[in-house]
């Protein structure tokens, strides 16, 4: 790092969307025709967590979290609703330790994109991208028609080219080559590789010795996309001498869509939008190669709400009492263990609602959503990670232990969401 600079790294999140559990090369068991040498690059040079959860199974309330540092709960955001109050987010704490920041891609946490729920609103300097589950990657022209138009900071972009993926990468690869000489914060939010499928018919068709599934070539290709993206994004850091000082993050927004895209959870069970692993655990790795050994598989449950207080520890910030993560940084330097907590997972409303989940000391208890009577499903991951053997009638101890855990900390979350949140100004 330059003299010049601050000594802090700069901060990398790379976020795919609906990214499945093997569809990482960084996992021994991917299938057929996965290769993502770039994004294992982060992995080989770092730590990959092979019990990295998100906190909802849907993008929208799993993105808020990872932004806020809070389960997305605390601030009303329980299925595709917008938070109900104003939530300080990560770019906004960064920026008083002198960090610029972007965000790049699918934003999907406000209603007024062109007004107060804009990134450039909510602490990010730049914003490039679009308010949406996911939208054209082809046609980006922002006609009349378009459901999720393209947005510079607020104004609507008109007569936009290209891939999405590649235009994507192309902003970050620019915001890198505009920001070298300070520490920044590089939010990239790629939609890829969300529904629909799209990719150049000649890059799905080389896939064919990969599979004979029509989807799943064409998802391929689009893996394929993504991780050149993250390798022009690694290639960028590179050319500018700050790679070794750039704290990155990969991971996905949540569980594979099986259905949808046909998505590889292995050797998960479940897929997006639901609470069985398939659906919260997600390929998830970290490098600081001038201060985190790399090369390293850790087990241990952690989880996107680690990240931002990782990252201000890491930027030497305070980390504010209202923040539900812990700093993973003494974990990635192997000064420390992970520590002991419990994860939840909650679906107040939508057409889930009633279906939660908690993960505690290796075990996980599922309900399932609003039925004839409530369904339980006990599991213990740290023996069964595919959820094939269900305890529940086995274990009524644990269960009642369990529930009751859950039960205290929902009450918690709502009565927090009832309040500001003590860290916003």
């Amino acid at each position: 790092m330059a003299e010049s600079r601050p000594n802090v790294p700069n901060i990398v999140i790379i976020m795919s969307d609906d990214q499945g559990y093997a569809d990482v090369g960084f996992n021994p068991l991917h299938g057929p025709g996965v290769a993502t040498p770039n994004i294992d690059r982060i992995a080989r040079d770092g730590v990959v967590f092979q019990e990295g959860y998100v906190t909802a199974s849907m993008c929208l309330p799993s993105r808020a979290a990872l932004l806020s540092g809070r389960y997305q709960q605390r601030d009303g955001v329980h299925w595709a609703d917008i938070a109900v109050r104003p939530v300080r987010l990560m770019a906004d704490y960064l920026r008083q330790a002198g960090y610029a920041s972007t965000a790049l891609g699918k934003w999907h946490e406000t209603v007024d994109i062109a007004g107060v729920g804009n990134p450039t609103v909510r602490g990010f300097d730049e914003f490039y991208g679009f308010n949406h589950g996911g939208r054209n990657y082809f046609d980006l022209s922002n006609t009349m028609t378009d459901f999720a138009p393209l947005y510079r900071a607020k104004k609507k972009i008109i007569g936009e080219q290209g891939y999405l993926t590649h235009r994507l990468t192309d902003e970050a690869v620019d915001f890198i080559k505009r920001h070298r000489d300070e520490p920044f914060l590089l939010y990239l939010a790629y939609n890829a590789v969300h529904t629909p499928l799209q990719a150049h018919i000649e890059d799905v068709e080389k896939h064919h010795v990969h599979s004979t599934d029509p989807a799943r070539k064409i998802l391929l290709a689009m893996i394929d996309y993504l991780d050149t993206g993250v390798g022009r994004v690694l290639g960028a850091l590179d050319e500018a001498g700050i790679y070794e000082d750039t704290l990155i993050f990969f991971l996905t927004d949540n569980g594979g869509s099986v259905l949808a895209t046909h998505a590889d959870n292995a050797p998960l069970n479940g897929e997006k939008l639901q609470l069985l692993e398939g659906g919260i655990r997600v390929p998830f790795a970290v490098s600081w190669p001038a201060r985190i050994p790399g090369g390293r598989s850790v087990k241990g449950p952690v989880s996107t709400l680690d990240i931002l207080p990782t990252c201000l520890a890491a930027a030497k910030q305070p980390l504010p009492a209202s923040l539900d993560g812990v700093n993973l940084l003494p974990l990635l330097e192997e000064k420390a263990a992970l520590p002991e907590r419990d994860l939840f997972w909650w679906w107040k409303t939508g057409p889930f609602a009633g279906g939660w989940a908690i993960r505690s000391d290796g075990w996980k208890l599922l309900r399932a959503p609003d039925a004839a009577g409530e369904i339980f499903s006990l599991f213990h991951l740290s023996v069964d990670p595919g959820e094939s053997k269900d305890l529940a009638a086995e274990e009524p101890e644990r269960v009642a232990e369990l529930r009751m855990k859950f039960e205290h900390w929902s009450k918690g979350v709502d009565a927090d969401a009832a309040s500001p949140d003590p860290a916003f100004n």
